[in-house]
């Protein structure tokens, strides 16, 4: 995503580029971030398997100096079901790298409560430039694949709160299936 982001900046900034030689550039850099992610994806799934969520997401991300990372947890003393861990990574993955790509973040914070009543809150927050999240035209992929994960996949409910200029928070709410 970097690469492709830096590619399109250099594209806009010096005329003379070969746009043709672009297109044939993004055209790779996407086959490969793809295939990158589909390896990644099966690497990552056996770590989070035997690891757990939690230490994936601490080892993942509090090391990292920018953004600054917060993760925080409550009533989360046992670990959930394989299933449901891959699929709130999949949704945490997806909020970080929105707010990497999109919003130039200083701060992502990521929030997991579990109620005595197993109930689920997933909160992801970033301090990055926001935008108008009433306006169905910024509803791009990630957007709608969160969605689809929380609605259909876990049954759950999904708030997306941004404002332009003040970042943006997603929270997803489910009930734990035993």
């Amino acid at each position: 995503a970097a690469l492709k982001i830096n590619l399109d900046f250099f594209q806009k900034k010096y005329e003379y580029a070969q746009f043709d030689s672009y297109r044939k550039i993004f055209e790779i850099l996407d086959t490969a971030a793809d295939e990158t992610r589909r390896i990644s994806h099966s690497m990552m799934s056996n770590q989070l398997q035997e690891r757990g969520l939690l230490s994936m997401l601490k080892e993942l991300y509090l090391d990292v100096e920018k953004p600054r990372f917060v993760i925080q947890t409550r009533g989360m003393e046992h670990r959930l079901s394989p299933s449901l861990e891959m699929t709130l990574y999949a949704i945490i993955n997806e909020c970080v790298t929105n707010a990497l790509k999109h919003a130039q973040a200083q701060q992502i914070e990521i929030q997991l409560n579990r109620t005595k009543n197993d109930e689920l809150t997933l909160i992801v927050e970033d301090d990055g430039e926001g935008f108008d999240s009433n306006k169905s035209s910024r509803m791009g992929k990630g957007l709608v694949s969160l969605t689809t994960r929380v609605r259909e996949h876990l049954g759950g409910d999904l708030i997306i709160d941004s404002t332009p200029g003040k970042g943006t928070v997603v929270m997803v709410k489910i009930k734990i299936k035993k």
